[in-house]
């Protein structure tokens, strides 16, 4: 049958001291059953609870977060295989029964219900710990575990606050005895066995408290030291004395043993390194009875404290230290608990030491082995002022008074613990994110290191990597909705809060992935398109600190902006969904504002032109400069891509260019200026179908509202006749003829004013206009739709019919000279002009003028070479003269050398034959 008892081991308040019997002794702090076996737990993981009624003084929830990040502390230790697993249902939570084995349990003992802790004890947690005594294999394990709180006589909070006991550094401490470690004298460790208000040092684990968990569930080799203590006086062995290993590299204590009743020690769990032993008389502030189980046998404090010489320490190997002697017959000793004994780099502070202390002025003080500059000064009233150098390692140290009148030396183990610099948050960004979590929080600050802990409300953050000293990225955990604070826990346990820096919101979480472009005129005006995804309609654009005044919403995937007025330089863009708790994206610094103006795109002259390309394009605008770039149907999500248009001529409020061939869609216009100044836009030049005599065009009418429009140059007096059919689709055709001006002359749908029958019908399948009459030479504009708002893919064929007249110019008797014979006439792009003029009465003919939509064209080659003059001077012919743009033209005959007389001819104005196929991309 195996036989189990408890032991109670509590910690107390600072001020409190409290009496339990002597034991034999054994080393490290470490809970023994009465026959000196260490108490451990068998398997891993451990199982714990924490009681649902939680702490009167915490309503936050945050009392449970502060057990599991005192359970972590124990767990992240990587030379030590310990884990925990913790229980959440509801039944095992409402359990407050603490005796049971089957549940091990953090409970708060609000009225002394349990009987474990008297009121005024100055006991501020308790663990009662069963373990098995027999038989022999099972000897030393433990059956259960319970921590419980003195919610009685102490205000526990997990920020710190004045007047409170810190929850977390209790309950690492106590987590510590729920592994099977007892108390330690070393004087900032975990295991140290009093605290105090506001005191957070003890949530860390310190290396000796490391040390004692790897030797009970050890996950690493290191080296170990052997001795025994001696007086110097008799060679007789010193028995329960405190030793300890010192790091002569830096000053750190790393791990600390006892001697036994023969006066031998052995400290384990060093890393390799250089070491010196110190030694002291467990006579306060911690002594024998501030130990449970046999941690401590026979203590004797009639010794001096000392210091071993120096020894090298190798993983996996004992270094013996021989006999370490010291003096006899202390006269000096400190009894009380060194208050304020955290500090950090190049802080300074005033610890006061109680006891039987020297005279100032025989007083030396120093900080063994230190690598770092501590600047120290001893007063009256034993008042140690330390500032240690700001390059100090964290750790615990060492402090040695030293009478210069009897020789004594008084050591106080680990009585300074240097932390790390003093964090701060200075910015967190974005603001907000899910309840789901997921979210990319960028936080901004000072001193950060290490591998530090993020907490979001009562949960920790995942991810966390220290970019640098300034800067943590994490991402955010589950939470329930509303705002909280952000607090980085360091290596030290303390914490840089941010209150109510996150919100937590049920909504959906933007994320912002670029934007384009990325700088822009400190005046503002650019419209920027960000890119992501989760945008929602509503949603808010931030540059910097100031609001777009003009935010569209294209999809969940873009958003375009107004950029504001800015200061010169970078700027973070903030995208945030509309809501209550306005879940945010940033991107940070995406946004440069120069102090010179961008260039900006206001019209187009025409708007639309031809997919085939050619045309002359005038853009308006303002700040253009010379040696820009001008590329259409680049992206404009990031400007990549399109084609690049080549300019005729720039000047600051005008870009003149060739259309380049394109697909039938807006026409992106992406303009930069060498400055790097951009701009980026649609909506102000389309590329459109063109009809060119008969042609044949496929398209689709999608989404809902879509047109698609068809360019049609007609000569003045041509019939059109337009088909629009079904192709392959349910949708229900409609055709509108324009003018230039944007005039419906005509429309297939008997509902529109300009519905005429002689011209237009419909069916439901199809649209047509037929031999309708066009009364000027101008660009047309064929708009297709969809009735009753039908989509689908359609095919459109039209015809132009151009009447007799309009394709020849007749000379009959024109008298030239001395006059020219001049006549005009219309003709479509690509047509060509053919035949041949003669004169009579002696007149010597040429071609005066020749000229087109654009001016003369007589001076092009491609035209000149094509006009033939007779060698006697009576004749010119036509060969295929080329008209490569669509209007009005004026030919002009002159004379030669004063000569006059009458020309006749026919010339014929041959349209391109040509026929357009195209089909929508």
């Amino acid at each position: 049958m195996r036989v189990f008892r408890y032991l109670f081991i509590a910690i107390l308040g600072i001020a409190i001291t409290s009496a339990f019997a002597a034991s034999p002794v054994f080393y490290y702090s470490r809970l023994r059953t009465s026959g000196g076996v260490g108490l451990y737990w068998k398997t891993m993981p451990v199982t714990y609870v924490i009681n649902d009624q939680g702490s009167k003084n915490i309503p936050d929830g945050s009392d449970d977060l502060a057990f599991r990040l005192a359970f972590k502390s124990w767990e992240d230790l990587t030379g030590a295989s310990i884990s925990f697993t913790e229980i959440t249902t509801p039944s095992e939570k409402a359990k407050t029964d603490y005796t049971p084995s089957s549940i091990h349990l953090m409970y708060f003992d609000e009225t002394g219900a349990t009987g474990l802790i008297p009121s005024g004890s100055g006991i501020i947690a308790l663990t009662p710990v069963s373990f098995f005594t027999s038989p022999p294999a099972s000897a030393g394990q433990i059956a259960d575990a319970d921590i419980v709180f003195n919610g009685q006589d102490f205000v526990f909070s997990t920020s710190a606050a004045p007047g409170t006991v810190d929850l977390q550094s209790v309950a690492t401490h106590e987590a510590g005895h729920f592994i099977g470690l007892d108390h330690e004298a070393i004087g900032g460790a975990t295991m140290y066995p009093y605290t105090a208000n506001q005191q957070i040092n003890q949530r860390s684990v310190s290396s000796d408290d490391a040390a004692g968990a790897e030797a009970i569930y050890p996950n690493v080799t290191r080296g170990t030291i052997t001795g025994t203590i001696k007086r110097s006086s008799d060679s007789s062995v010193v028995k329960g004395a405190h030793v300890w290993a010192r790091s002569t590299a830096d000053g750190r204590d790393a791990t600390a043993g006892y001697s036994d009743d023969s006066g031998n020690f052995t400290i384990t769990g060093l890393p390799a390194g250089n070491y010196r032993v110190g030694v002291e008389p467990l006579n306060q502030p911690v002594d024998a009875s501030n130990f449970g189980g046999t941690t401590v046998g026979t203590v004797q404090t009639d010794f001096r404290a000392g210091q071993s010489g120096v020894l090298a320490v190798t993983s996996g190997a004992t270094t013996p230290a021989g006999d370490v002697l010291v003096g006899a017959n202390p006269a000096f000793n400190i009894t009380n608990p060194v208050k304020e004994t955290a500090i950090h780099p190049s802080e300074t502070k005033i610890i006061h030491f109680v006891g039987t202390l020297p005279a100032v002025g025989n007083t030396t003080v120093s900080m063994p082995d230190t690598a770092t500059t501590f600047t120290l000064g001893y007063a009256a009233g034993n008042n140690l002022t330390i500032t240690p150098g700001a390059g100090a390692a964290a750790g615990l140290y060492d402090v040695m008074l030293h009478d210069t009148a009897s020789g004594e030396d008084i050591l106080y183990c680990g009585s300074i613990e240097v932390m790390p610099p003093v964090q701060t948050i200075n910015n967190v960004a974005p603001v907000s994110g899910t309840t789901a979590g997921g979210t990319a929080v960028t936080i901004t600050g000072t001193n950060f290191s290490g591998t530090p802990l993020v907490v979001f409300g009562d949960a920790l953050g995942t991810s966390v990597n220290v970019n640098s000293a300034t800067q943590i990225t994490v991402t955010s955990p589950a939470h329930a909705s509303g705002a909280v604070d952000i607090v980085i826990i360091n290596s030290g346990g303390e914490e840089a809060r941010s209150a109510g820096a996150f919100t937590f919101s049920s909504g959906t979480q933007p994320s912002l992935v670029s934007i384009f472009p990325t700088s822009g005129s400190t005046s503002g005006g650019e419209v920027v398109t960000l890119s992501g995804s989760s945008f929602e309609n509503g949603a808010a654009v931030k540059f910097g600190n100031t609001q777009s005044a003009s935010v569209t919403f294209v999809d969940s995937t873009q958003l375009t902006a107004l950029a504001p007025a800015l200061g010169a330089g970078a700027h973070d863009v903030i995208v945030t969904n509309p809501g209550a708790l306005g879940l945010a994206s940033t991107l940070a610094n995406a946004f440069t504002a120069v102090a010179q103006p961008a260039p900006i795109v206001t019209s187009a002259t025409p708007a639309i032109t031809s997919f085939l390309g050619g045309e002359s394009i005038t853009l308006q605008g303002s700040n253009f400069q010379n040696g820009l770039t001008l590329t259409l149907f680049a992206k404009i999500a990031d400007g990549t891509g399109g084609t690049l248009a080549p300019t005729t001529s720039v000047t600051p409020t005008q870009i003149v260019f060739t259309a380049p061939a394109g697909t039938v869609s807006d026409a992106t216009i992406f303009v930069q200026n060498p400055s790097g100044l951009s701009f980026i836009g649609s909506g102000i030049l389309d590329y459109a179908y063109f009809a060119n005599g008969s042609s044949t065009l496929k398209g689709k009418i999608n989404p809902l509202n879509d047109t698609d429009t068809i360019l049609q140059d007609a000569i003045a007096g041509s019939k059109v006749t337009i088909t629009v059919t079904q192709d392959k689709s349910s949708i229900q055709p409609k055709v509108v003829l324009k003018d230039a001006a944007d005039v419906v002359l005509i429309s297939s749908d008997l509902n529109d004013a300009q519905f005429n029958a002689t011209f237009a019908s419909a069916t439901t399948k199809s649209a047509a206009i037929k031999n309708f009459i066009l009364n000027s030479t101008q660009r047309y504009k064929i708009v297709v739709s969809g009735l009753a708002g039908s989509t689908g893919k359609y095919k459109c064929t039209v015809k132009e019919t151009i009447p007799a007249a309009a394709k020849s110019i007749k000379y009959k008797n024109v008298a030239v000279g001395p006059g020219d014979g001049t006549v005009n006439f219309d003709a479509k792009a690509g047509s060509v002009l053919k035949g041949t003029l003669s004169s009579k009465g002696g007149l010597l003919e040429i071609v005066s003028a020749l000229g087109g939509p654009g001016g003369s064209i007589l001076a092009d080659p491609a035209v000149s070479s094509k006009i033939v003059i007779s060698t006697k001077g009576n004749s010119i012919k036509f060969n295929s003269v080329p008209l490569a743009a669509f209007g009005s033209y004026s030919l002009s005959i002159g004379q030669s050398g004063g000569t006059t007389g009458l020309v006749n001819g026919t010339l014929t104005i041959v349209p391109p034959k040509a026929t357009v196929a195209a089909t929508e991309q």
